[in-house]
């Protein structure tokens, strides 16, 4: 169906409500209207994510009765798919999770994360700021270094910056 098409995308108020009021059977608006109160408290507690629904979608395995999910990352790459399915009488919720593109993932973030070793007397507001406003991950030292000190020590912690006299270097 056209609606069905249309509906593909980004779960918003004009998106809810076409769904809500469209002409479905009591039973299936009924789990529609489920799904979409689940959806909308998902995307409420998870702000910062895409949540894309997609209706068309068709799980090839036949094994998902209900609803199922695929969960992909900012690459676009599947990282888990799961959904409800039955054993005897009884409702369940499973997912499975493809390791090696997690795996990738993973290291692709990681390698975009920013370490910065600070002085071990560093003030706890100052840590702050480099943790909240620069996005750093702060690493502490464990005695008081000289310029010289510091930055070879940062080299040894894997850090790519250093904090020294109240300013944020690069290591070298």
């Amino acid at each position: 169906s056209e609606f069905l098409l249309e509906s593909v995308g980004k779960i918003d108020k004009s998106k809810k409500d076409s769904f809500k009021n469209y002409n479905f059977p009591k039973e299936i608006q009924e789990k529609i209207n489920y799904f979409i109160d689940q959806v909308t408290l998902i995307k409420d507690k998870f702000q910062n994510y895409k949540i894309i629904i997609d209706p068309l979608e068709i799980d090839e395995s036949n094994y998902h009765s209900g609803f199922c999910f695929k969960v992909y990352s900012e690459n676009f790459k599947e990282l888990f798919n799961g959904g409800g399915y039955k054993v005897k009488d009884e409702y369940c919720v499973g997912f499975s999770g493809f390791l090696e593109n997690f795996i990738l993932e993973s290291s692709v973030r990681k390698k975009l994360i920013k370490r910065i070793l600070v002085p071990y007397d560093l003030e706890i507001k100052s840590k702050k700021l480099l943790q909240k406003n620069k996005k750093f991950v702060v690493i502490k030292a464990t005695k008081d270094y000289s310029k010289n000190q510091i930055e070879i020590e940062a080299k040894k912690q894997n850090c790519q910056f250093y904090y020294y006299n109240n300013s944020v270097n690069k290591v070298n």
